[in-house]
């Protein structure tokens, strides 16, 4: 496992984790805000105090896993300027992740389905935007512990989802949201029974520090002036190629 430092400013409180260098992979170290809307104030003391428990130093990093949206504009653009604030001195890699891939995978590791080729293994997921409006997206559990996105991440109301052909998730596919009411309308529209409801974890670092190896492993980073936000409505190309995929 490489030594990954993860930064996720775009929920409502801010999280980071260290996951340590090792094989087997020491336990993750994870450091949580006290207040909600305060990524500005809290994100580099977290940081500091991770790396002092352990020892170690940006330098001592592998890489930097970012999650880069969608979510707040604001805890997006302060999280990708940290991270490449502190990656640029060192040459470190960035792994920008998508809010929404992540909780994918965390649904799926909810269910202990990675991997796994049955109905369930097909997640949606529906994140509140503003008003009705709502960020989803579709994925599928990949081999390795990744999650592959069937199809484009869309900001939309729920019954303007547009579903490509080859997206179209089997009924009884899995749910992931912080919003039933629009989750529930969006089943409709997309004509889904899900056999199972999971919670949008609030900072699924667990899932991002996953999701964030797999990617470096494969070579899926970025540098510092190649990162950039993932907004959705911005529709871009990025979306495919920041996340685990069927190979």
């Amino acid at each position: 496992m490489p030594a990954l430092l993860c930064i996720n400013t775009v929920s409502a409180v801010t999280a980071v984790s260290l996951q340590p260098e090792g094989d087997p992979p020491p336990a993750l170290i994870t450091r949580t805000a006290v207040a909600e809307r305060s990524a500005t104030q809290y994100v580099l003391p977290l940081i500091d105090g991770l790396l002092k428990e352990t020892g170690s130093t940006i330098g001592d990093l592998d890489g930097i896993g970012i999650m880069a949206g969608p979510g707040s504009f604001t805890g997006i653009r302060i999280g990708l300027s940290v991270a490449q604030g502190l990656a640029y001195p060192h040459a470190l890699p960035l792994i920008p992740l998508s809010s929404l891939a992540v909780q994918a995978a965390h649904a799926h590791h909810a269910w202990g389905l990675i991997g796994n080729d049955s109905d369930k293994a097909w997640v949606v997921v529906c994140m509140q935007a503003r008003q009705r409006e709502i960020y989803a997206a579709i994925y599928r559990a990949t081999e390795g512990g990744g999650v592959g996105l069937v199809g484009q991440e869309q900001v939309c109301e729920p019954d303007g989802f547009h579903l490509e052909t080859s997206a179209c998730p089997p009924p009884a596919s899995l749910l992931c949201s912080d919003c039933p009411q629009l989750a529930e309308e969006l089943c409709i529209h997309l004509g889904l029974r899900p056999a199972a409801s999971v919670k949008m974890e609030s900072n699924p670092l667990q899932s991002m520090t996953a999701l964030a190896a797999l990617a470096y492993d494969q070579g899926r980073t970025c540098t510092a002036a190649e990162l950039r936000p993932n907004y959705v409505k911005d529709q871009l190309d990025y979306n495919r190629t920041v996340q685990a995929h069927d190979s």
